[in-house]
């Protein structure tokens, strides 16, 4: 027996959430889904709102500068870095957990850093996690690193964070592109506060992802520990714990996720995300009893009546 996809046809095996083939997630979405507004922050959502004013700036930076240096740096790292079966059967765990559309790609590379980060889109995401943490990090807390990272992913974050972060390394555009300045003060100091805010949200998918406090906490210990300095400043990538303007200060998100952990939207979070494990097997289109069409979400077949659970 196999799992067709519906979006390529590819025979994936039964037990498979995303096709082996392109990625995409194979079961049904439905309300008891995790969804973008489960974690975004007032912040993230207001400062969004306030990027839309200049976005025709944003927009202008990430095609000519920011594009062409993450196909760049995309490509000598898929070169340099590999598959990892356990980090690849973690990660589909944790994109089944926050309903991503498409199971991004993930690499394991040297990239001289003991962090993870992300490049591309929400539909063509890649996550590279350095070598050198896997083999310290417990499988919860690898399951809360990666989290965070489709946190980003989930919160539509990656467009927006790669141009703050070039923004924050100082490039230099020419004013005659367009005959303004691009890089203003204003520009760059929403960018770096949005970028701050976005953060928090992404810290609570890793949460969500881990399943536990004790695990996204203690890998922010693990990964801060060794993280005092910046990424390589040509990676143009989305780097979950760069310790620089873009990033808010360490107590502060530790304490934001706290808050947030024992808050009643999380615990609702929770319960609505345990109540779609548990009614899983009858979100299908077919009564497995009798054959009858029935809609996703309905727990009995309304035509012979058995329970689907």
């Amino acid at each position: 027996m196999h799992k067709i996809c519906k979006n390529c046809g590819f025979k994936n095996p039964l037990n498979r959430m995303f096709c082996n083939n392109c990625r995409i997630m194979m079961r049904y979405v439905t309300s008891y889904d995790f969804t973008t507004e489960d974690i975004i922050t007032d912040g993230d959502k207001q400062a969004v709102e306030d990027l839309k004013s200049i976005n025709s700036v944003i927009e202008l930076i990430y095609k000519t500068v920011v594009e062409p240096r993450l196909r760049n740096v995309a490509a000598k790292l898929s070169i340099a870095g590999e598959s990892n079966p356990e980090i690849e059967s973690l990660a589909a765990d944790c994109a089944d957990v926050l309903s991503l559309e498409r199971l991004p790609i993930m690499n394991v590379s040297h990239v001289g850093q003991s962090t993870a980060m992300t490049t591309g889109t929400e539909l063509n995401a890649a996550i590279i996690i350095d070598s050198s943490i896997v083999p310290r990090l417990s499988d919860k807390e690898l399951k809360a690193l990666i989290g965070h990272e489709m946190g980003h992913i989930k919160s539509h974050h990656l467009k927006y964070h790669a141009v703050a972060e070039q923004l924050e390394r100082g490039i230099a555009f020419s004013g005659s592109i367009i005959g303004m300045n691009l890089i203003s003060m204003p520009v760059r100091m929403a960018l770096m506060s949005w970028h701050r805010e976005s953060e928090i949200s992404a810290d609570r998918a890793s949460l969500l992802a881990a399943g536990e406090l004790s695990s996204a906490m203690s890998m922010f210990v693990k990964i801060l520990g060794k993280t005092g300095q910046r990424i390589d400043s040509d990676s143009g990538f989305s780097s979950i714990f760069e310790v620089m303007q873009t990033h808010p200060n360490h107590s502060k998100r530790i304490k934001a996720l706290q808050e947030f952990s024992i808050s009643e939207h999380y615990n609702k979070i929770k319960k609505k995300l345990e109540r779609r494990k548990y009614f899983e097997k009858a979100f299908i289109e077919i009564c497995k009893f009798c054959g009858s069409s029935k809609q996703i979400e309905e727990t009995f077949c309304p035509s012979c009546g058995k329970s689907l659970i």
